[in-house]
C-alpha cells in the first residue's frame, strides 16, 4: 500500500494553556488497498494508517491517537481522517480556584467561663455547652506539577490527607488563618505515557468564633471542658487538630 499523509485539509489546534484543550486532525490517503469484501480492504488500510502514524502526534506528543474515519474514494484508493486529542477527566485550568459555600452549622462547645454560663458548675455534673455557628466554605485549588513523581512527593507520601494546616496559607490570594484548613483529598487525571493533568485539590474551610471574650477565631480545634481541683472545678480547653505544612501543595 502507499501511503500519502498530511494532505489538504489537515489540522492542528495547540493551546497555551494546557495540552487537553489541545488537538488535530491528520488527513491522507491509501492506494492498492484491494477489494476485499465486508470492508476487509477498508479495515486492513485503517491498521495500516494506525501503524503508520503511531501512537501520538508527531509534533505535539501529548496528543494520542483517538478515532480513524476511512472512506473508499475509488475502486482502490480511501481517503482517511485520524483525530487526535483527550477524552475522559481533566482538570485543565492551571492556577484556578473555586470557593463555594457550603452553609452553616450550629455546634455545641464549651462557655469561657461559668460566669459567662449564668449557672453555677459542679464537680460531679459536666457544665452546659453554648451553640455557636460555624460557617463551611469547600476550596478547590488546581494545580499542576511536572510529573507523577511531584504528585506523589507533594501529596501522596506526605501523609496531607485529613490533616490541617498548621500556619497561614494563602489561596487565590486570600490567607486562611492556621488549623482552619482541613485537607480532603485531591484527583487527577494522566495516561499510560504519564503525560500529566492538573491535579485538583480540595481543602474544606471551617470558622468558629467563640464566646470566650477575646473573639479568638477556631477553625478545626476540638472544645471540651477539663475537670479541675478547684472552683469552678472545670475549664475550657481546645484540642489542636492533626496538622502539617501545606507548602507543598498550595
Amino acid at each position: 500500500m502507499a501511503h500519502y499523509k498530511d494532505l489538504i485539509g489537515s489540522e492542528l489546534r495547540l493551546n497555551t494553556r494546557s495540552y487537553r484543550r489541545q488537538s488535530a486532525v491528520r488527513r491522507g490517503v491509501i492506494t492498492e488497498i484491494g477489494d476485499a469484501t465486508n470492508q476487509q480492504s477498508l479495515y486492513t488500510a485503517a491498521q495500516t494508517v494506525a501503524t503508520d502514524l503511531g501512537t501520538y502526534h508527531p509534533q505535539a506528543s501529548s496528543l494520542p491517537l483517538q478515532n480513524i474515519s476511512i472512506r473508499r474514494i475509488g475502486a482502490d484508493r480511501a481517503e482517511y481522517a485520524a483525530e487526535y486529542g483527550h477524552t475522559g477527566s481533566s482538570f485543565n485550568d492551571a492556577s484556578q480556584v473555586s470557593v463555594s459555600h457550603q452553609g452553616q452549622q450550629v455546634l455545641l462547645v464549651p462557655w469561657p467561663s461559668e460566669v459567662a454560663s449564668g449557672r453555677r458548675w459542679t464537680p460531679n455534673e459536666y457544665p452546659p455547652l453554648v451553640p455557636v455557628r460555624a460557617t463551611v466554605l469547600e476550596i478547590t485549588l488546581v494545580k499542576t506539577f511536572t510529573s507523577l513523581t511531584a504528585v506523589q512527593n507533594a501529596i501522596g507520601s506526605s501523609g496531607l490527607v485529613n490533616k490541617v494546616n498548621n500556619a497561614t496559607v494563602s489561596i487565590g490570594g486570600i490567607d486562611y488563618p492556621a488549623n482552619s484548613l482541613l485537607f480532603d483529598g485531591f484527583e487527577s487525571a494522566w495516561d499510560q505515557n504519564n503525560v500529566l493533568d492538573g491535579v485538583q485539590i480540595r481543602f474544606t474551610y471551617q470558622h468558629r468564633r467563640y464566646i470566650d471574650g477575646s473573639g479568638v477565631t477556631r477553625g478545626w480545634e476540638f472544645p471540651y471542658y477539663e475537670k479541675i481541683s478547684s472552683r469552678p472545678y472545670w475549664q475550657a480547653q481546645f484540642q489542636a487538630p492533626l496538622s502539617a505544612s501545606f507548602a507543598t501543595i498550595t
